[in-house]
């Protein structure tokens, strides 16, 4: 027989490399958003799997395709998955690529392996590494479909059995209605009750048209046209229950003749697919979110790159300009707009595949006081400010602390449309588990955050934090959840209190800053010193800058733009006698070995040797936990050259703790 054209192939659209060694390799390792990614569709509660539409290879397989067929991962989905020798003569691959991409096909499958039926929804969807490939999602819908023969059966022999027709309708799990051709409710089970959201007995009698907005009532009637003609079909509605909550609702209608044989009504069953609607609505969102990571990341790394020429040249010029001459101004209001531009890199920071929080100990007063005098300027909003004067510094990110604190500020304001006043707190406390959702006992700095707006009410608060959930018209249903994450990652918690008479009081618990170096407290500073700093950096820009600043500072320096120049100028320097003290090491050099590799091999030669780690981005841990990794100090770009003095003073200060991390 002549081999079947792929319609993929045929596209266009997803053209195979190529056999043999050119071929894409399946399973490639996925990064921690795309593991992110994985594990929701591993929690869905039906069969889905992905696979390659040339090879048929099954690329991805979740926890309940391994339940009922085995480890079929990498297997071909013909052979795993319906026990065919050769590829199934009904492949959608022809209806979902091609002039279909982008379209979900749809259909109902009995599958011989499995025994059961399936409604099936089929995607191209595009996978990490470019290609398009057949996405899958299997609805088991096998003991519906036994229930629709079942039914048929019954509508047949009603007349002689209408009360063990009953019977079994009550008790089945899917909501059953018989409508009649006005969309009038004649009968509804006990199910389909509880899925309307009224009492027993209190849905017959009543019109769909109460449970339905004008789009779903204009579905209904043309279904019911459909009816009248003797077809039966499946659609989708959304109704409205009396309890305020909108439920997407699966229906399948079938019509009822009456004793002339004409249709009298419709016999609809009706399935809740609200969750699987917002899962799949989730997953579309996650899919965009992760693309906006990896634009956010790269354009933060560019830009930050770009701030450290920026900021750094500022630094040298105001350096070498006399106080009292007018330019100092100048440089002064460009240094503080190259700050503003590097918070805005943090903010597209938080969409990327970032690593832990780079933590610092710090005073929060002076942050809190000027993003509360930004944020609560809205007409109507008042605000208070209620500040511990002797309080201990946090241990945290001054970026993501400062995220948090505007996101709930932001909150407070939305939740009061017509005005109000919120006031803010901070107070020191020892706590425990048992006073507070602490992890464990210690000093904690409890940040509070009220409003007066109409409050969280009791039964959705425990989702305010999840992904993607919002009440708020045009919400992403994210601010809340980037505020949890930042504060669990720092250790420390954030719970809910509701205020009397009205209004909601978040409460931020994070860490107090020790006294000892190694947890973020401050250390001694040591008098400036003086020796020989090598840069590493693929930037030229920021090679000279930082160059500068350290000549600026007393120091001698050489730069290097790659691994192999690097480690040769250390080697010749100390084969001179001239070796070099610190060393300054970009984590990440595009195509080319970064700093943690560079600081192994450089420790081969010499095992005393301080070494700084600086990013512009790097979705690498090594930036939120550096001493770990074996760095003396980190630098985080852009950076000025007080910023940059500090990290060279905590360097020569700093344990020679060896290189802990193996570089990837």
């Amino acid at each position: 027989m002549p081999k079947k054209r792929n319609p993929v192939t045929k596209s266009g659209k997803n053209k195979p490399a190529g056999r043999g060694g050119k071929k894409r390799v399946a399973g490639r390792n996925a990064n921690s958003s795309l593991e992110q990614l994985l594990s929701i569709f591993d929690g869905i509660d039906q069969p889905v799997y992905v696979a390659d539409p040339e090879t048929y290879i099954l690329l991805f397989v979740n926890r309940k395709v391994r339940d009922r067929f085995g480890q079929v991962l990498g297997k071909k989905c013909h052979q795993a998955l319906q026990g065919l020798d050769s590829p199934c003569p009904f492949c959608t691959n022809d209806r979902i690529f091609g002039d279909y991409l982008g379209k979900t096909y749809s259909w109902d499958h009995f599958n011989p392996v499995a025994g059961r039926w399936y409604h099936c929804l089929d995607r191209a969807i595009r996978w990490p590494d470019g290609r398009m490939v057949r996405y899958e999602m299997a609805i088991d819908i096998h003991e519906r479909k036994l229930f629709e023969k079942k039914v048929q059966k019954l509508q047949q022999k009603l007349k002689k059995s209408e009360q063990k027709f009953r019977e079994l309708v009550e008790k089945q799990s899917e909501g059953v209605c018989l409508v009649d051709l006005e969309e009038k409710i004649l009968f509804a089970n006990p199910a389909g009750e509880k899925i309307f959201g009224v009492k027993r007995g209190g849905l017959a009698g009543r019109n769909l048209r109460e449970f339905l907005d004008d789009e779903s009532y204009r579905t209904v009637r043309e279904q019911t046209g459909l009816r009248k003609s003797g077809r039966s079909s499946q659609y989708e509605i959304t109704i409205g229950r009396p309890d305020g909550e909108k439920r997407r609702l699966l229906v399948s209608s079938t019509p009822r003749h009456g004793r002339n044989g004409k249709v009298v009504a419709s016999f609809g069953i009706f399935t809740d697919i609200t969750e699987r609607k917002r899962l799949e609505e989730e997953l579309a969102v996650s899919r965009k979110l992760e693309s906006i990571g990896m634009l956010a990341g790269g354009i933060a790394h560019d830009f930050n790159n770009i701030l450290t020429a920026v900021l750094g040249n500022i630094s040298l010029a105001r350096k070498r300009t006399a106080p009292d001459q007018q330019v100092v101004g100048f440089l002064s209001e460009a240094e503080k707009a190259c700050l503003r531009a590097q918070r805005l890199t943090h903010k597209l920071l938080i969409f990327s595949a970032g690593g832990e929080p780079t933590r610092k100990a710090f005073d929060p007063k002076e942050i809190l006081k000027g993003i509360v005098a930004e944020e609560l300027t809205a007409p109507g909003i008042k605000s208070r400010l209620f500040l511990t004067e002797a309080s201990p510094k946090i241990l945290c990110d001054p970026f993501q602390f400062e995220q948090v604190i505007r996101n709930l500020l932001q909150n407070a304001v939305q939740a009061m449309p017509n005005g109000g006043k919120v006031e803010v707190k901070m107070e020191a406390s020892e706590l425990t588990p048992k006073q507070a959702p602490v992890k464990k006992s210690g000093s904690y700095i409890r940040i509070t955050i009220e409003d007066e707006g109409d409050g969280i009410p009791k039964n959705i608060r425990d989702r305010v934090f999840d992904p993607f959930y919002t009440t708020r018209k045009g919400g992403t249903g994210l601010g809340l959840t980037i505020v949890y994450s930042i504060v669990q990652k720092h250790g420390g918690a954030i719970e809910i209190r509701p205020r009397k008479p009205k209004g909601t009081g978040f409460s931020v618990y994070l860490p107090a800053a020790g006294e000892k170096g190694e947890i973020g407290g401050a250390r001694p500073v040591p008098p400036d010193e003086t020796g020989r700093v090598l840069v590493v950096d693929d930037q030229k820009m920021i090679r000279e800058v930082a160059a500068d600043m350290i000549s600026s500072l007393g120091w001698e320096v050489e730069s290097a733009s790659d691994s192999g120049s690097a480690i040769e100028l250390f080697r010749r320097g100390k084969k001179r006698g001239r070796p070099f003290s610190v060393l300054l090491l970009d984590l990440t050099i595009p195509g080319n070995h970064g700093g943690l590799y560079i600081l192994e091999k450089i420790r081969e030669i010499d095992p005393g040797v301080k070494a700084i780690v600086t990013s512009g981005y790097s979705n690498n841990p090594v930036m939120g936990d550096w001493r770990k990794a074996g760095f003396a100090a980190a630098l985080s770009k852009p950076y000025r050259i007080e910023e940059l003095q500090t990290a060279l003073r905590e360097a020569i200060a700093g344990k020679n703790i060896g290189a802990k991390a193996k570089s990837g």
